[in-house]
């Protein structure tokens, strides 16, 4: 979007308890280290286990003030609640698409009916910093235990050239 910036990041769970509803503030900085814009944004992943992370973005919409430098700080709820049982089987990066697009599929590993599968994508480059994050929903709306469906998220406008690595998670 013309005059939007997006800042794109990993947070990690460094405590030893789940943790769930992330969300991050970014503060933008202009040269004289003044505050000049705050936003705010929300790791993917719902629930996050001790050691893992979850891709973020931060929106600023028509970012029109002159910035130098951001910071980012994190708050997250505990939860003893678990994510549910989900595994990725297949990904691919699919090689007829203009823009970058992953494809595949994801099964249920719980042992009760799913709804609304959320799958999370992250693009790396070659320095492993993120350089796009987003999300979809499996194709099938109600995955039943042991069922799978497939998948696609596509980065619109990320050039195909730039991304070196990816990661896929299910939520």
């Amino acid at each position: 979007m013309f005059g939007s910036l997006y800042i794109f990041g990993e947070v990690r769970n460094n405590s030893t308890d789940n943790i769930r509803f992330t969300s991050l503030t970014a503060d933008l900085f202009d040269g004289n280290q003044q505050l000049v814009d705050t936003d705010q944004g929300y790791a993917q992943r719902e629930i996050i286990p001790p050691g893992q992370t979850s891709c973020f973005r931060v929106l600023f919409f028509n970012q029109t003030a002159t910035w130098a430098t951001y910071q980012l700080s994190a708050e997250a709820s505990t939860t003893t609640e678990q994510p549910i049982a989900l595994t990725i089987t297949s990904t691919s990066a699919n090689p007829n698409s203009d823009d970058y697009e992953l494809i595949g599929q994801v099964r249920n590993d719980s042992g009760v009916e799913q709804k609304f599968v959320k799958i999370i994508g992250t693009l790396y480059d070659s320095n492993n910093t993120v350089i796009d994050c987003d999300y979809t929903y499996a194709n099938t709306e109600t995955l039943a235990p042991g069922a799978t469906s497939s998948w696609k998220i596509n980065f619109f406008g990320t050039d195909r050239e730039r991304v070196a690595n990816h990661a896929v998670v299910p939520d």
